[in-house]
């Protein structure tokens, strides 16, 4: 096993990663007011997030009667919630990291669900042809340097109607952020009153300016994270039809709201005013094209394949 390995099954094992990752306010997406309006780009409903949008849209033809693969399915919450609803018949779950799995192993079985957890190096990947009906990608595939190889495992796997589910980051790959986006962040965090600016994993000391990590930097901490997050998109619809795309954002408000975020209260008017101000700058920057959204949202189903072609990919 390389060192890189080594290092990324360490890093995601972790309890910072498993049990304790979220929770504390610390991530964008901890915040009630952040999920409500990413909910309303992908859903249209506030209260309606991307997986149940999902399962209410496509899955409920032959509900009970998938079979389905997770890949980076960490400590299983979006296994689990599916298999609640008793959407698959089959439910297949991957990951990297041994704790994660052997975490979402002890809570399946404490909650009575049948969720095939293993261990695996998705960027060696080996899928069965023609197996699955749907593929979850849930913010994944920006961990994954062989993406050529994955991409095309997955749509192999995928039976001729099966779809592939995407939640991700598409931001620049290792996070070297644009100077634009550097220089946004940092404008907004010159301005905001200090209560907002205390860092949540040390209420004592104010959340400094943003500096982007170095290669050097992401290479000795996670060598695996946005490895090449800036080119998922693209190799994605190479392989697949795509039949909704849907943006939300995380540009500006991702690494702006980091270690933050918990320091607004969605029950205090005057938070939910200044947060809500921040989404609809970053929102108005996007749509006026000054910046991308660095998060999107995707269903995708197989190329429709001349004979000659299908030919080929099912006996050569």
């Amino acid at each position: 096993m390389s060192s890189k390995i080594k290092k990324v099954k360490s890093v995601w094992s972790s309890d910072e990663n498993t049990v304790n990752r979220y929770g504390k306010g610390f991530h964008w997406v901890e915040s009630i007011i952040v999920m409500q309006a990413i909910n309303k780009k992908i859903s249209g409903d506030a209260l309606v997030g991307w997986l149940a949008y999902v399962c209410d849209k496509y899955l409920k033809q032959a509900r009970g009667a998938y079979i389905g693969l997770s890949l980076g399915c960490g400590v299983g919450d979006l296994e689990r919630q599916v298999q609640h609803q008793s959407i698959f018949r089959k439910l297949d779950a991957f990951d990297i990291a041994d704790e994660a799995i052997k975490q979402a192993k002890k809570v399946s079985h404490k909650e009575k669900l049948e969720i095939n957890y293993q261990v695996v190096n998705l960027n060696r990947l080996q899928l069965k042809k023609m197996t699955y009906d749907v593929i979850f990608a849930n913010s994944v595939l920006h961990h994954l340097k062989n993406l050529e190889h994955v991409i095309n495992q997955m749509e192999e796997a995928l039976v001729e109607d099966g779809l592939v589910i995407i939640n991700e980051y598409i931001g620049p790959s290792q996070f070297q952020y644009t100077v634009k986006q550097i220089s946004v962040m940092n404008d907004i965090l010159n301005i905001l009153p200090e209560i907002y600016r205390k860092r949540v994993t040390d209420p004592n000391s104010l959340k400094p300016l943003f500096m982007p990590p170095s290669e050097k930097f992401m290479n000795n901490n996670d060598p695996s994270e946005a490895i090449r997050s800036s080119e998922i998109v693209s190799l994605l619809e190479k392989n697949f039809e795509v039949i909704e795309h849907k943006n939300f954002g995380g540009t500006i408000l991702h690494m702006l709201l980091q270690d933050i975020v918990g320091n607004f209260n969605s029950e205090d008017t005057k938070d939910t005013s200044v947060l809500n101000l921040l989404i609809y700058f970053e929102e108005y920057l996007i749509k006026s094209k000054i910046i991308s959204s660095d998060f999107t949202f995707m269903v995708l189903k197989k190329k429709n394949l001349n004979l000659f072609q299908k030919f080929r990919q099912n006996f050569l």
